[in-house]
């Protein structure tokens, strides 16, 4: 019964704004900061002794790394690059992305944090964009996180200014199911 049941204490990966573990969305305009923005929280993360995967579908590694010597004099070796653009293979969607974090998590045991930049660049793009493919696609993301203790970082687009849209949470692009099924949004 929910009014009688116990919960674990909340665990934060930064100080009462990231829950561990933990599904989060980090949405915003084109080239208003969000890859700088997780760039920045990441090497904030690894100086708190956490170990950080940052995936980047739209950077190379040279771009990744004239970025990281922006944000970090000392950098650290407890945050692992993967670019998406300067790997041989293709990062792997789908249910295959998924597995892609599992072998990620069991390859760095201690992982804390997989920031996906952008969220799009592991979505399966067979899947019909409705509610309910998407919600079970974030849902497996979010009991992927749960499953292995880790934080997963979805980077994602909001759309183009409306009359209709009322509240931030209506800019996420895509469907809605985006939004009610993330843990933690940050627009």
């Amino acid at each position: 019964q929910l009014k009688v049941e116990k919960f674990k204490e909340l665990v934060f990966l930064k100080n009462g704004f990231l829950p561990f573990p933990n599904l989060a969305l980090i949405a915003g305009a084109p080239k208003t900061g969000k890859s700088w923005f997780v760039l920045g929280l990441a090497e904030e993360l690894t100086q708190n002794d956490h170990t950080v995967v940052y995936i980047s579908n739209e950077d190379t590694t040279r771009r990744l790394q004239a970025r990281y010597k922006k944000v970090s004099d000392f950098p650290s070796k407890k945050l692992v690059f993967i670019s998406g653009i300067s790997s041989k293979k293709p990062l792997p969607k789908g249910e295959a992305g998924l597995a892609f974090i599992s072998v990620l998590k069991r390859q760095y045991p201690d992982l804390k944090c997989v920031i996906v930049d952008t969220i799009q660049a592991i979505r399966n793009p067979d899947l019909k964009q409705d509610y309910a493919n998407v919600e079970n696609e974030f849902s497996a993301l979010r009991k992927l996180a749960h499953k292995l203790e880790i934080t997963i970082i979805g980077v994602h687009h909001t759309k183009k200014t409306t009359d209709f849209e009322t509240t931030p949470i209506d800019r996420i692009l895509g469907s809605q199911a985006i939004a009610a099924t993330a843990e933690t949004i940050i627009i």
